[in-house]
């Protein structure tokens, strides 16, 4: 059976974090090379190991873009942060502005485009924050991008909640991981906001708790 793409997560010392055409979560797991959003890709892991990158990371202060590089800081309590499809920060004009509410123990640094990446919280890869570019009518977009992002065998067999503001869906791959991600929809044409991370199946356990994190993402209005 011919093997299905991962979008990349972004935490060190994975490969650098890339902005490629949207391909498709299996159920059966990850090859190759992928990214997410709209530059080039990168090459990932086997299907043993979750795929990712590590974006530069920023500063850990609330509403700021962050330099790459810079080291985190501790994300406890109520953040706000401002997303761009790209690190020129041009686009879309002003950003999409978001809240979460962040466990204190947590720690988080920015990437160049302004999303936060959280560690200390006993997963290895993620949950990360980003903002993808995709056209249409929010509800629409929301489904399209999950469309891209997870095959029909992924999704029969995925949790999925719909909630007023975000869809959530939990997929566990063959090899025993699980590709969560919260889908938001941003304001005007601004994309979809994603609160995504990766399981080990040794960290299956810590997925109600990482759900209930990602269920505080909320987006602002523009």
């Amino acid at each position: 059976m011919q093997s299905t793409r991962l979008p990349a997560l972004r935490h060190a010392p994975r490969p650098p974090l890339t902005r490629g055409p949207l391909r498709k979560l299996s159920a059966l797991g990850a090859a190759g090379a992928l990214g997410l959003g709209g530059l080039a890709c990168s090459k990932e892991p086997a299907a043993s190991t979750p795929p990712g990158s590590a974006a530069g990371a920023g500063s850990g202060s609330a509403g700021s873009s962050g330099s790459a590089g810079s080291a985190g800081g501790n994300a406890g309590g109520p953040r706000t942060y401002t997303l761009y499809f790209t690190a020129q920060k041009t686009d879309p004009p002003g950003g999409v502005t978001v809240t979460m509410e962040v466990p204190p123990t947590w720690t988080e640094s920015l990437d160049a485009m302004g999303g936060p990446r959280f560690a200390d919280n006993g997963l290895t890869y993620g949950p990360d924050v980003v903002l993808l570019p995709v056209a249409g009518e929010p509800k629409a977009r929301v489904e399209t991008l999950i469309a891209r992002q997870y095959d029909a065998a992924a999704l029969a067999s995925a949790e999925r909640q719909d909630s007023a503001d975000g869809v959530w869906i939990a997929s566990r791959r063959a090899d025993g991981y699980i590709d969560a991600r919260r889908f938001v929809a941003a304001p005007g044409d601004g994309g979809v906001v994603v609160c995504v991370a990766t399981f080990t199946p040794k960290q299956a356990s810590l997925l109600p708790k990482m759900k209930e994190v990602c269920a505080t993402l909320r987006v602002q209005p523009r």
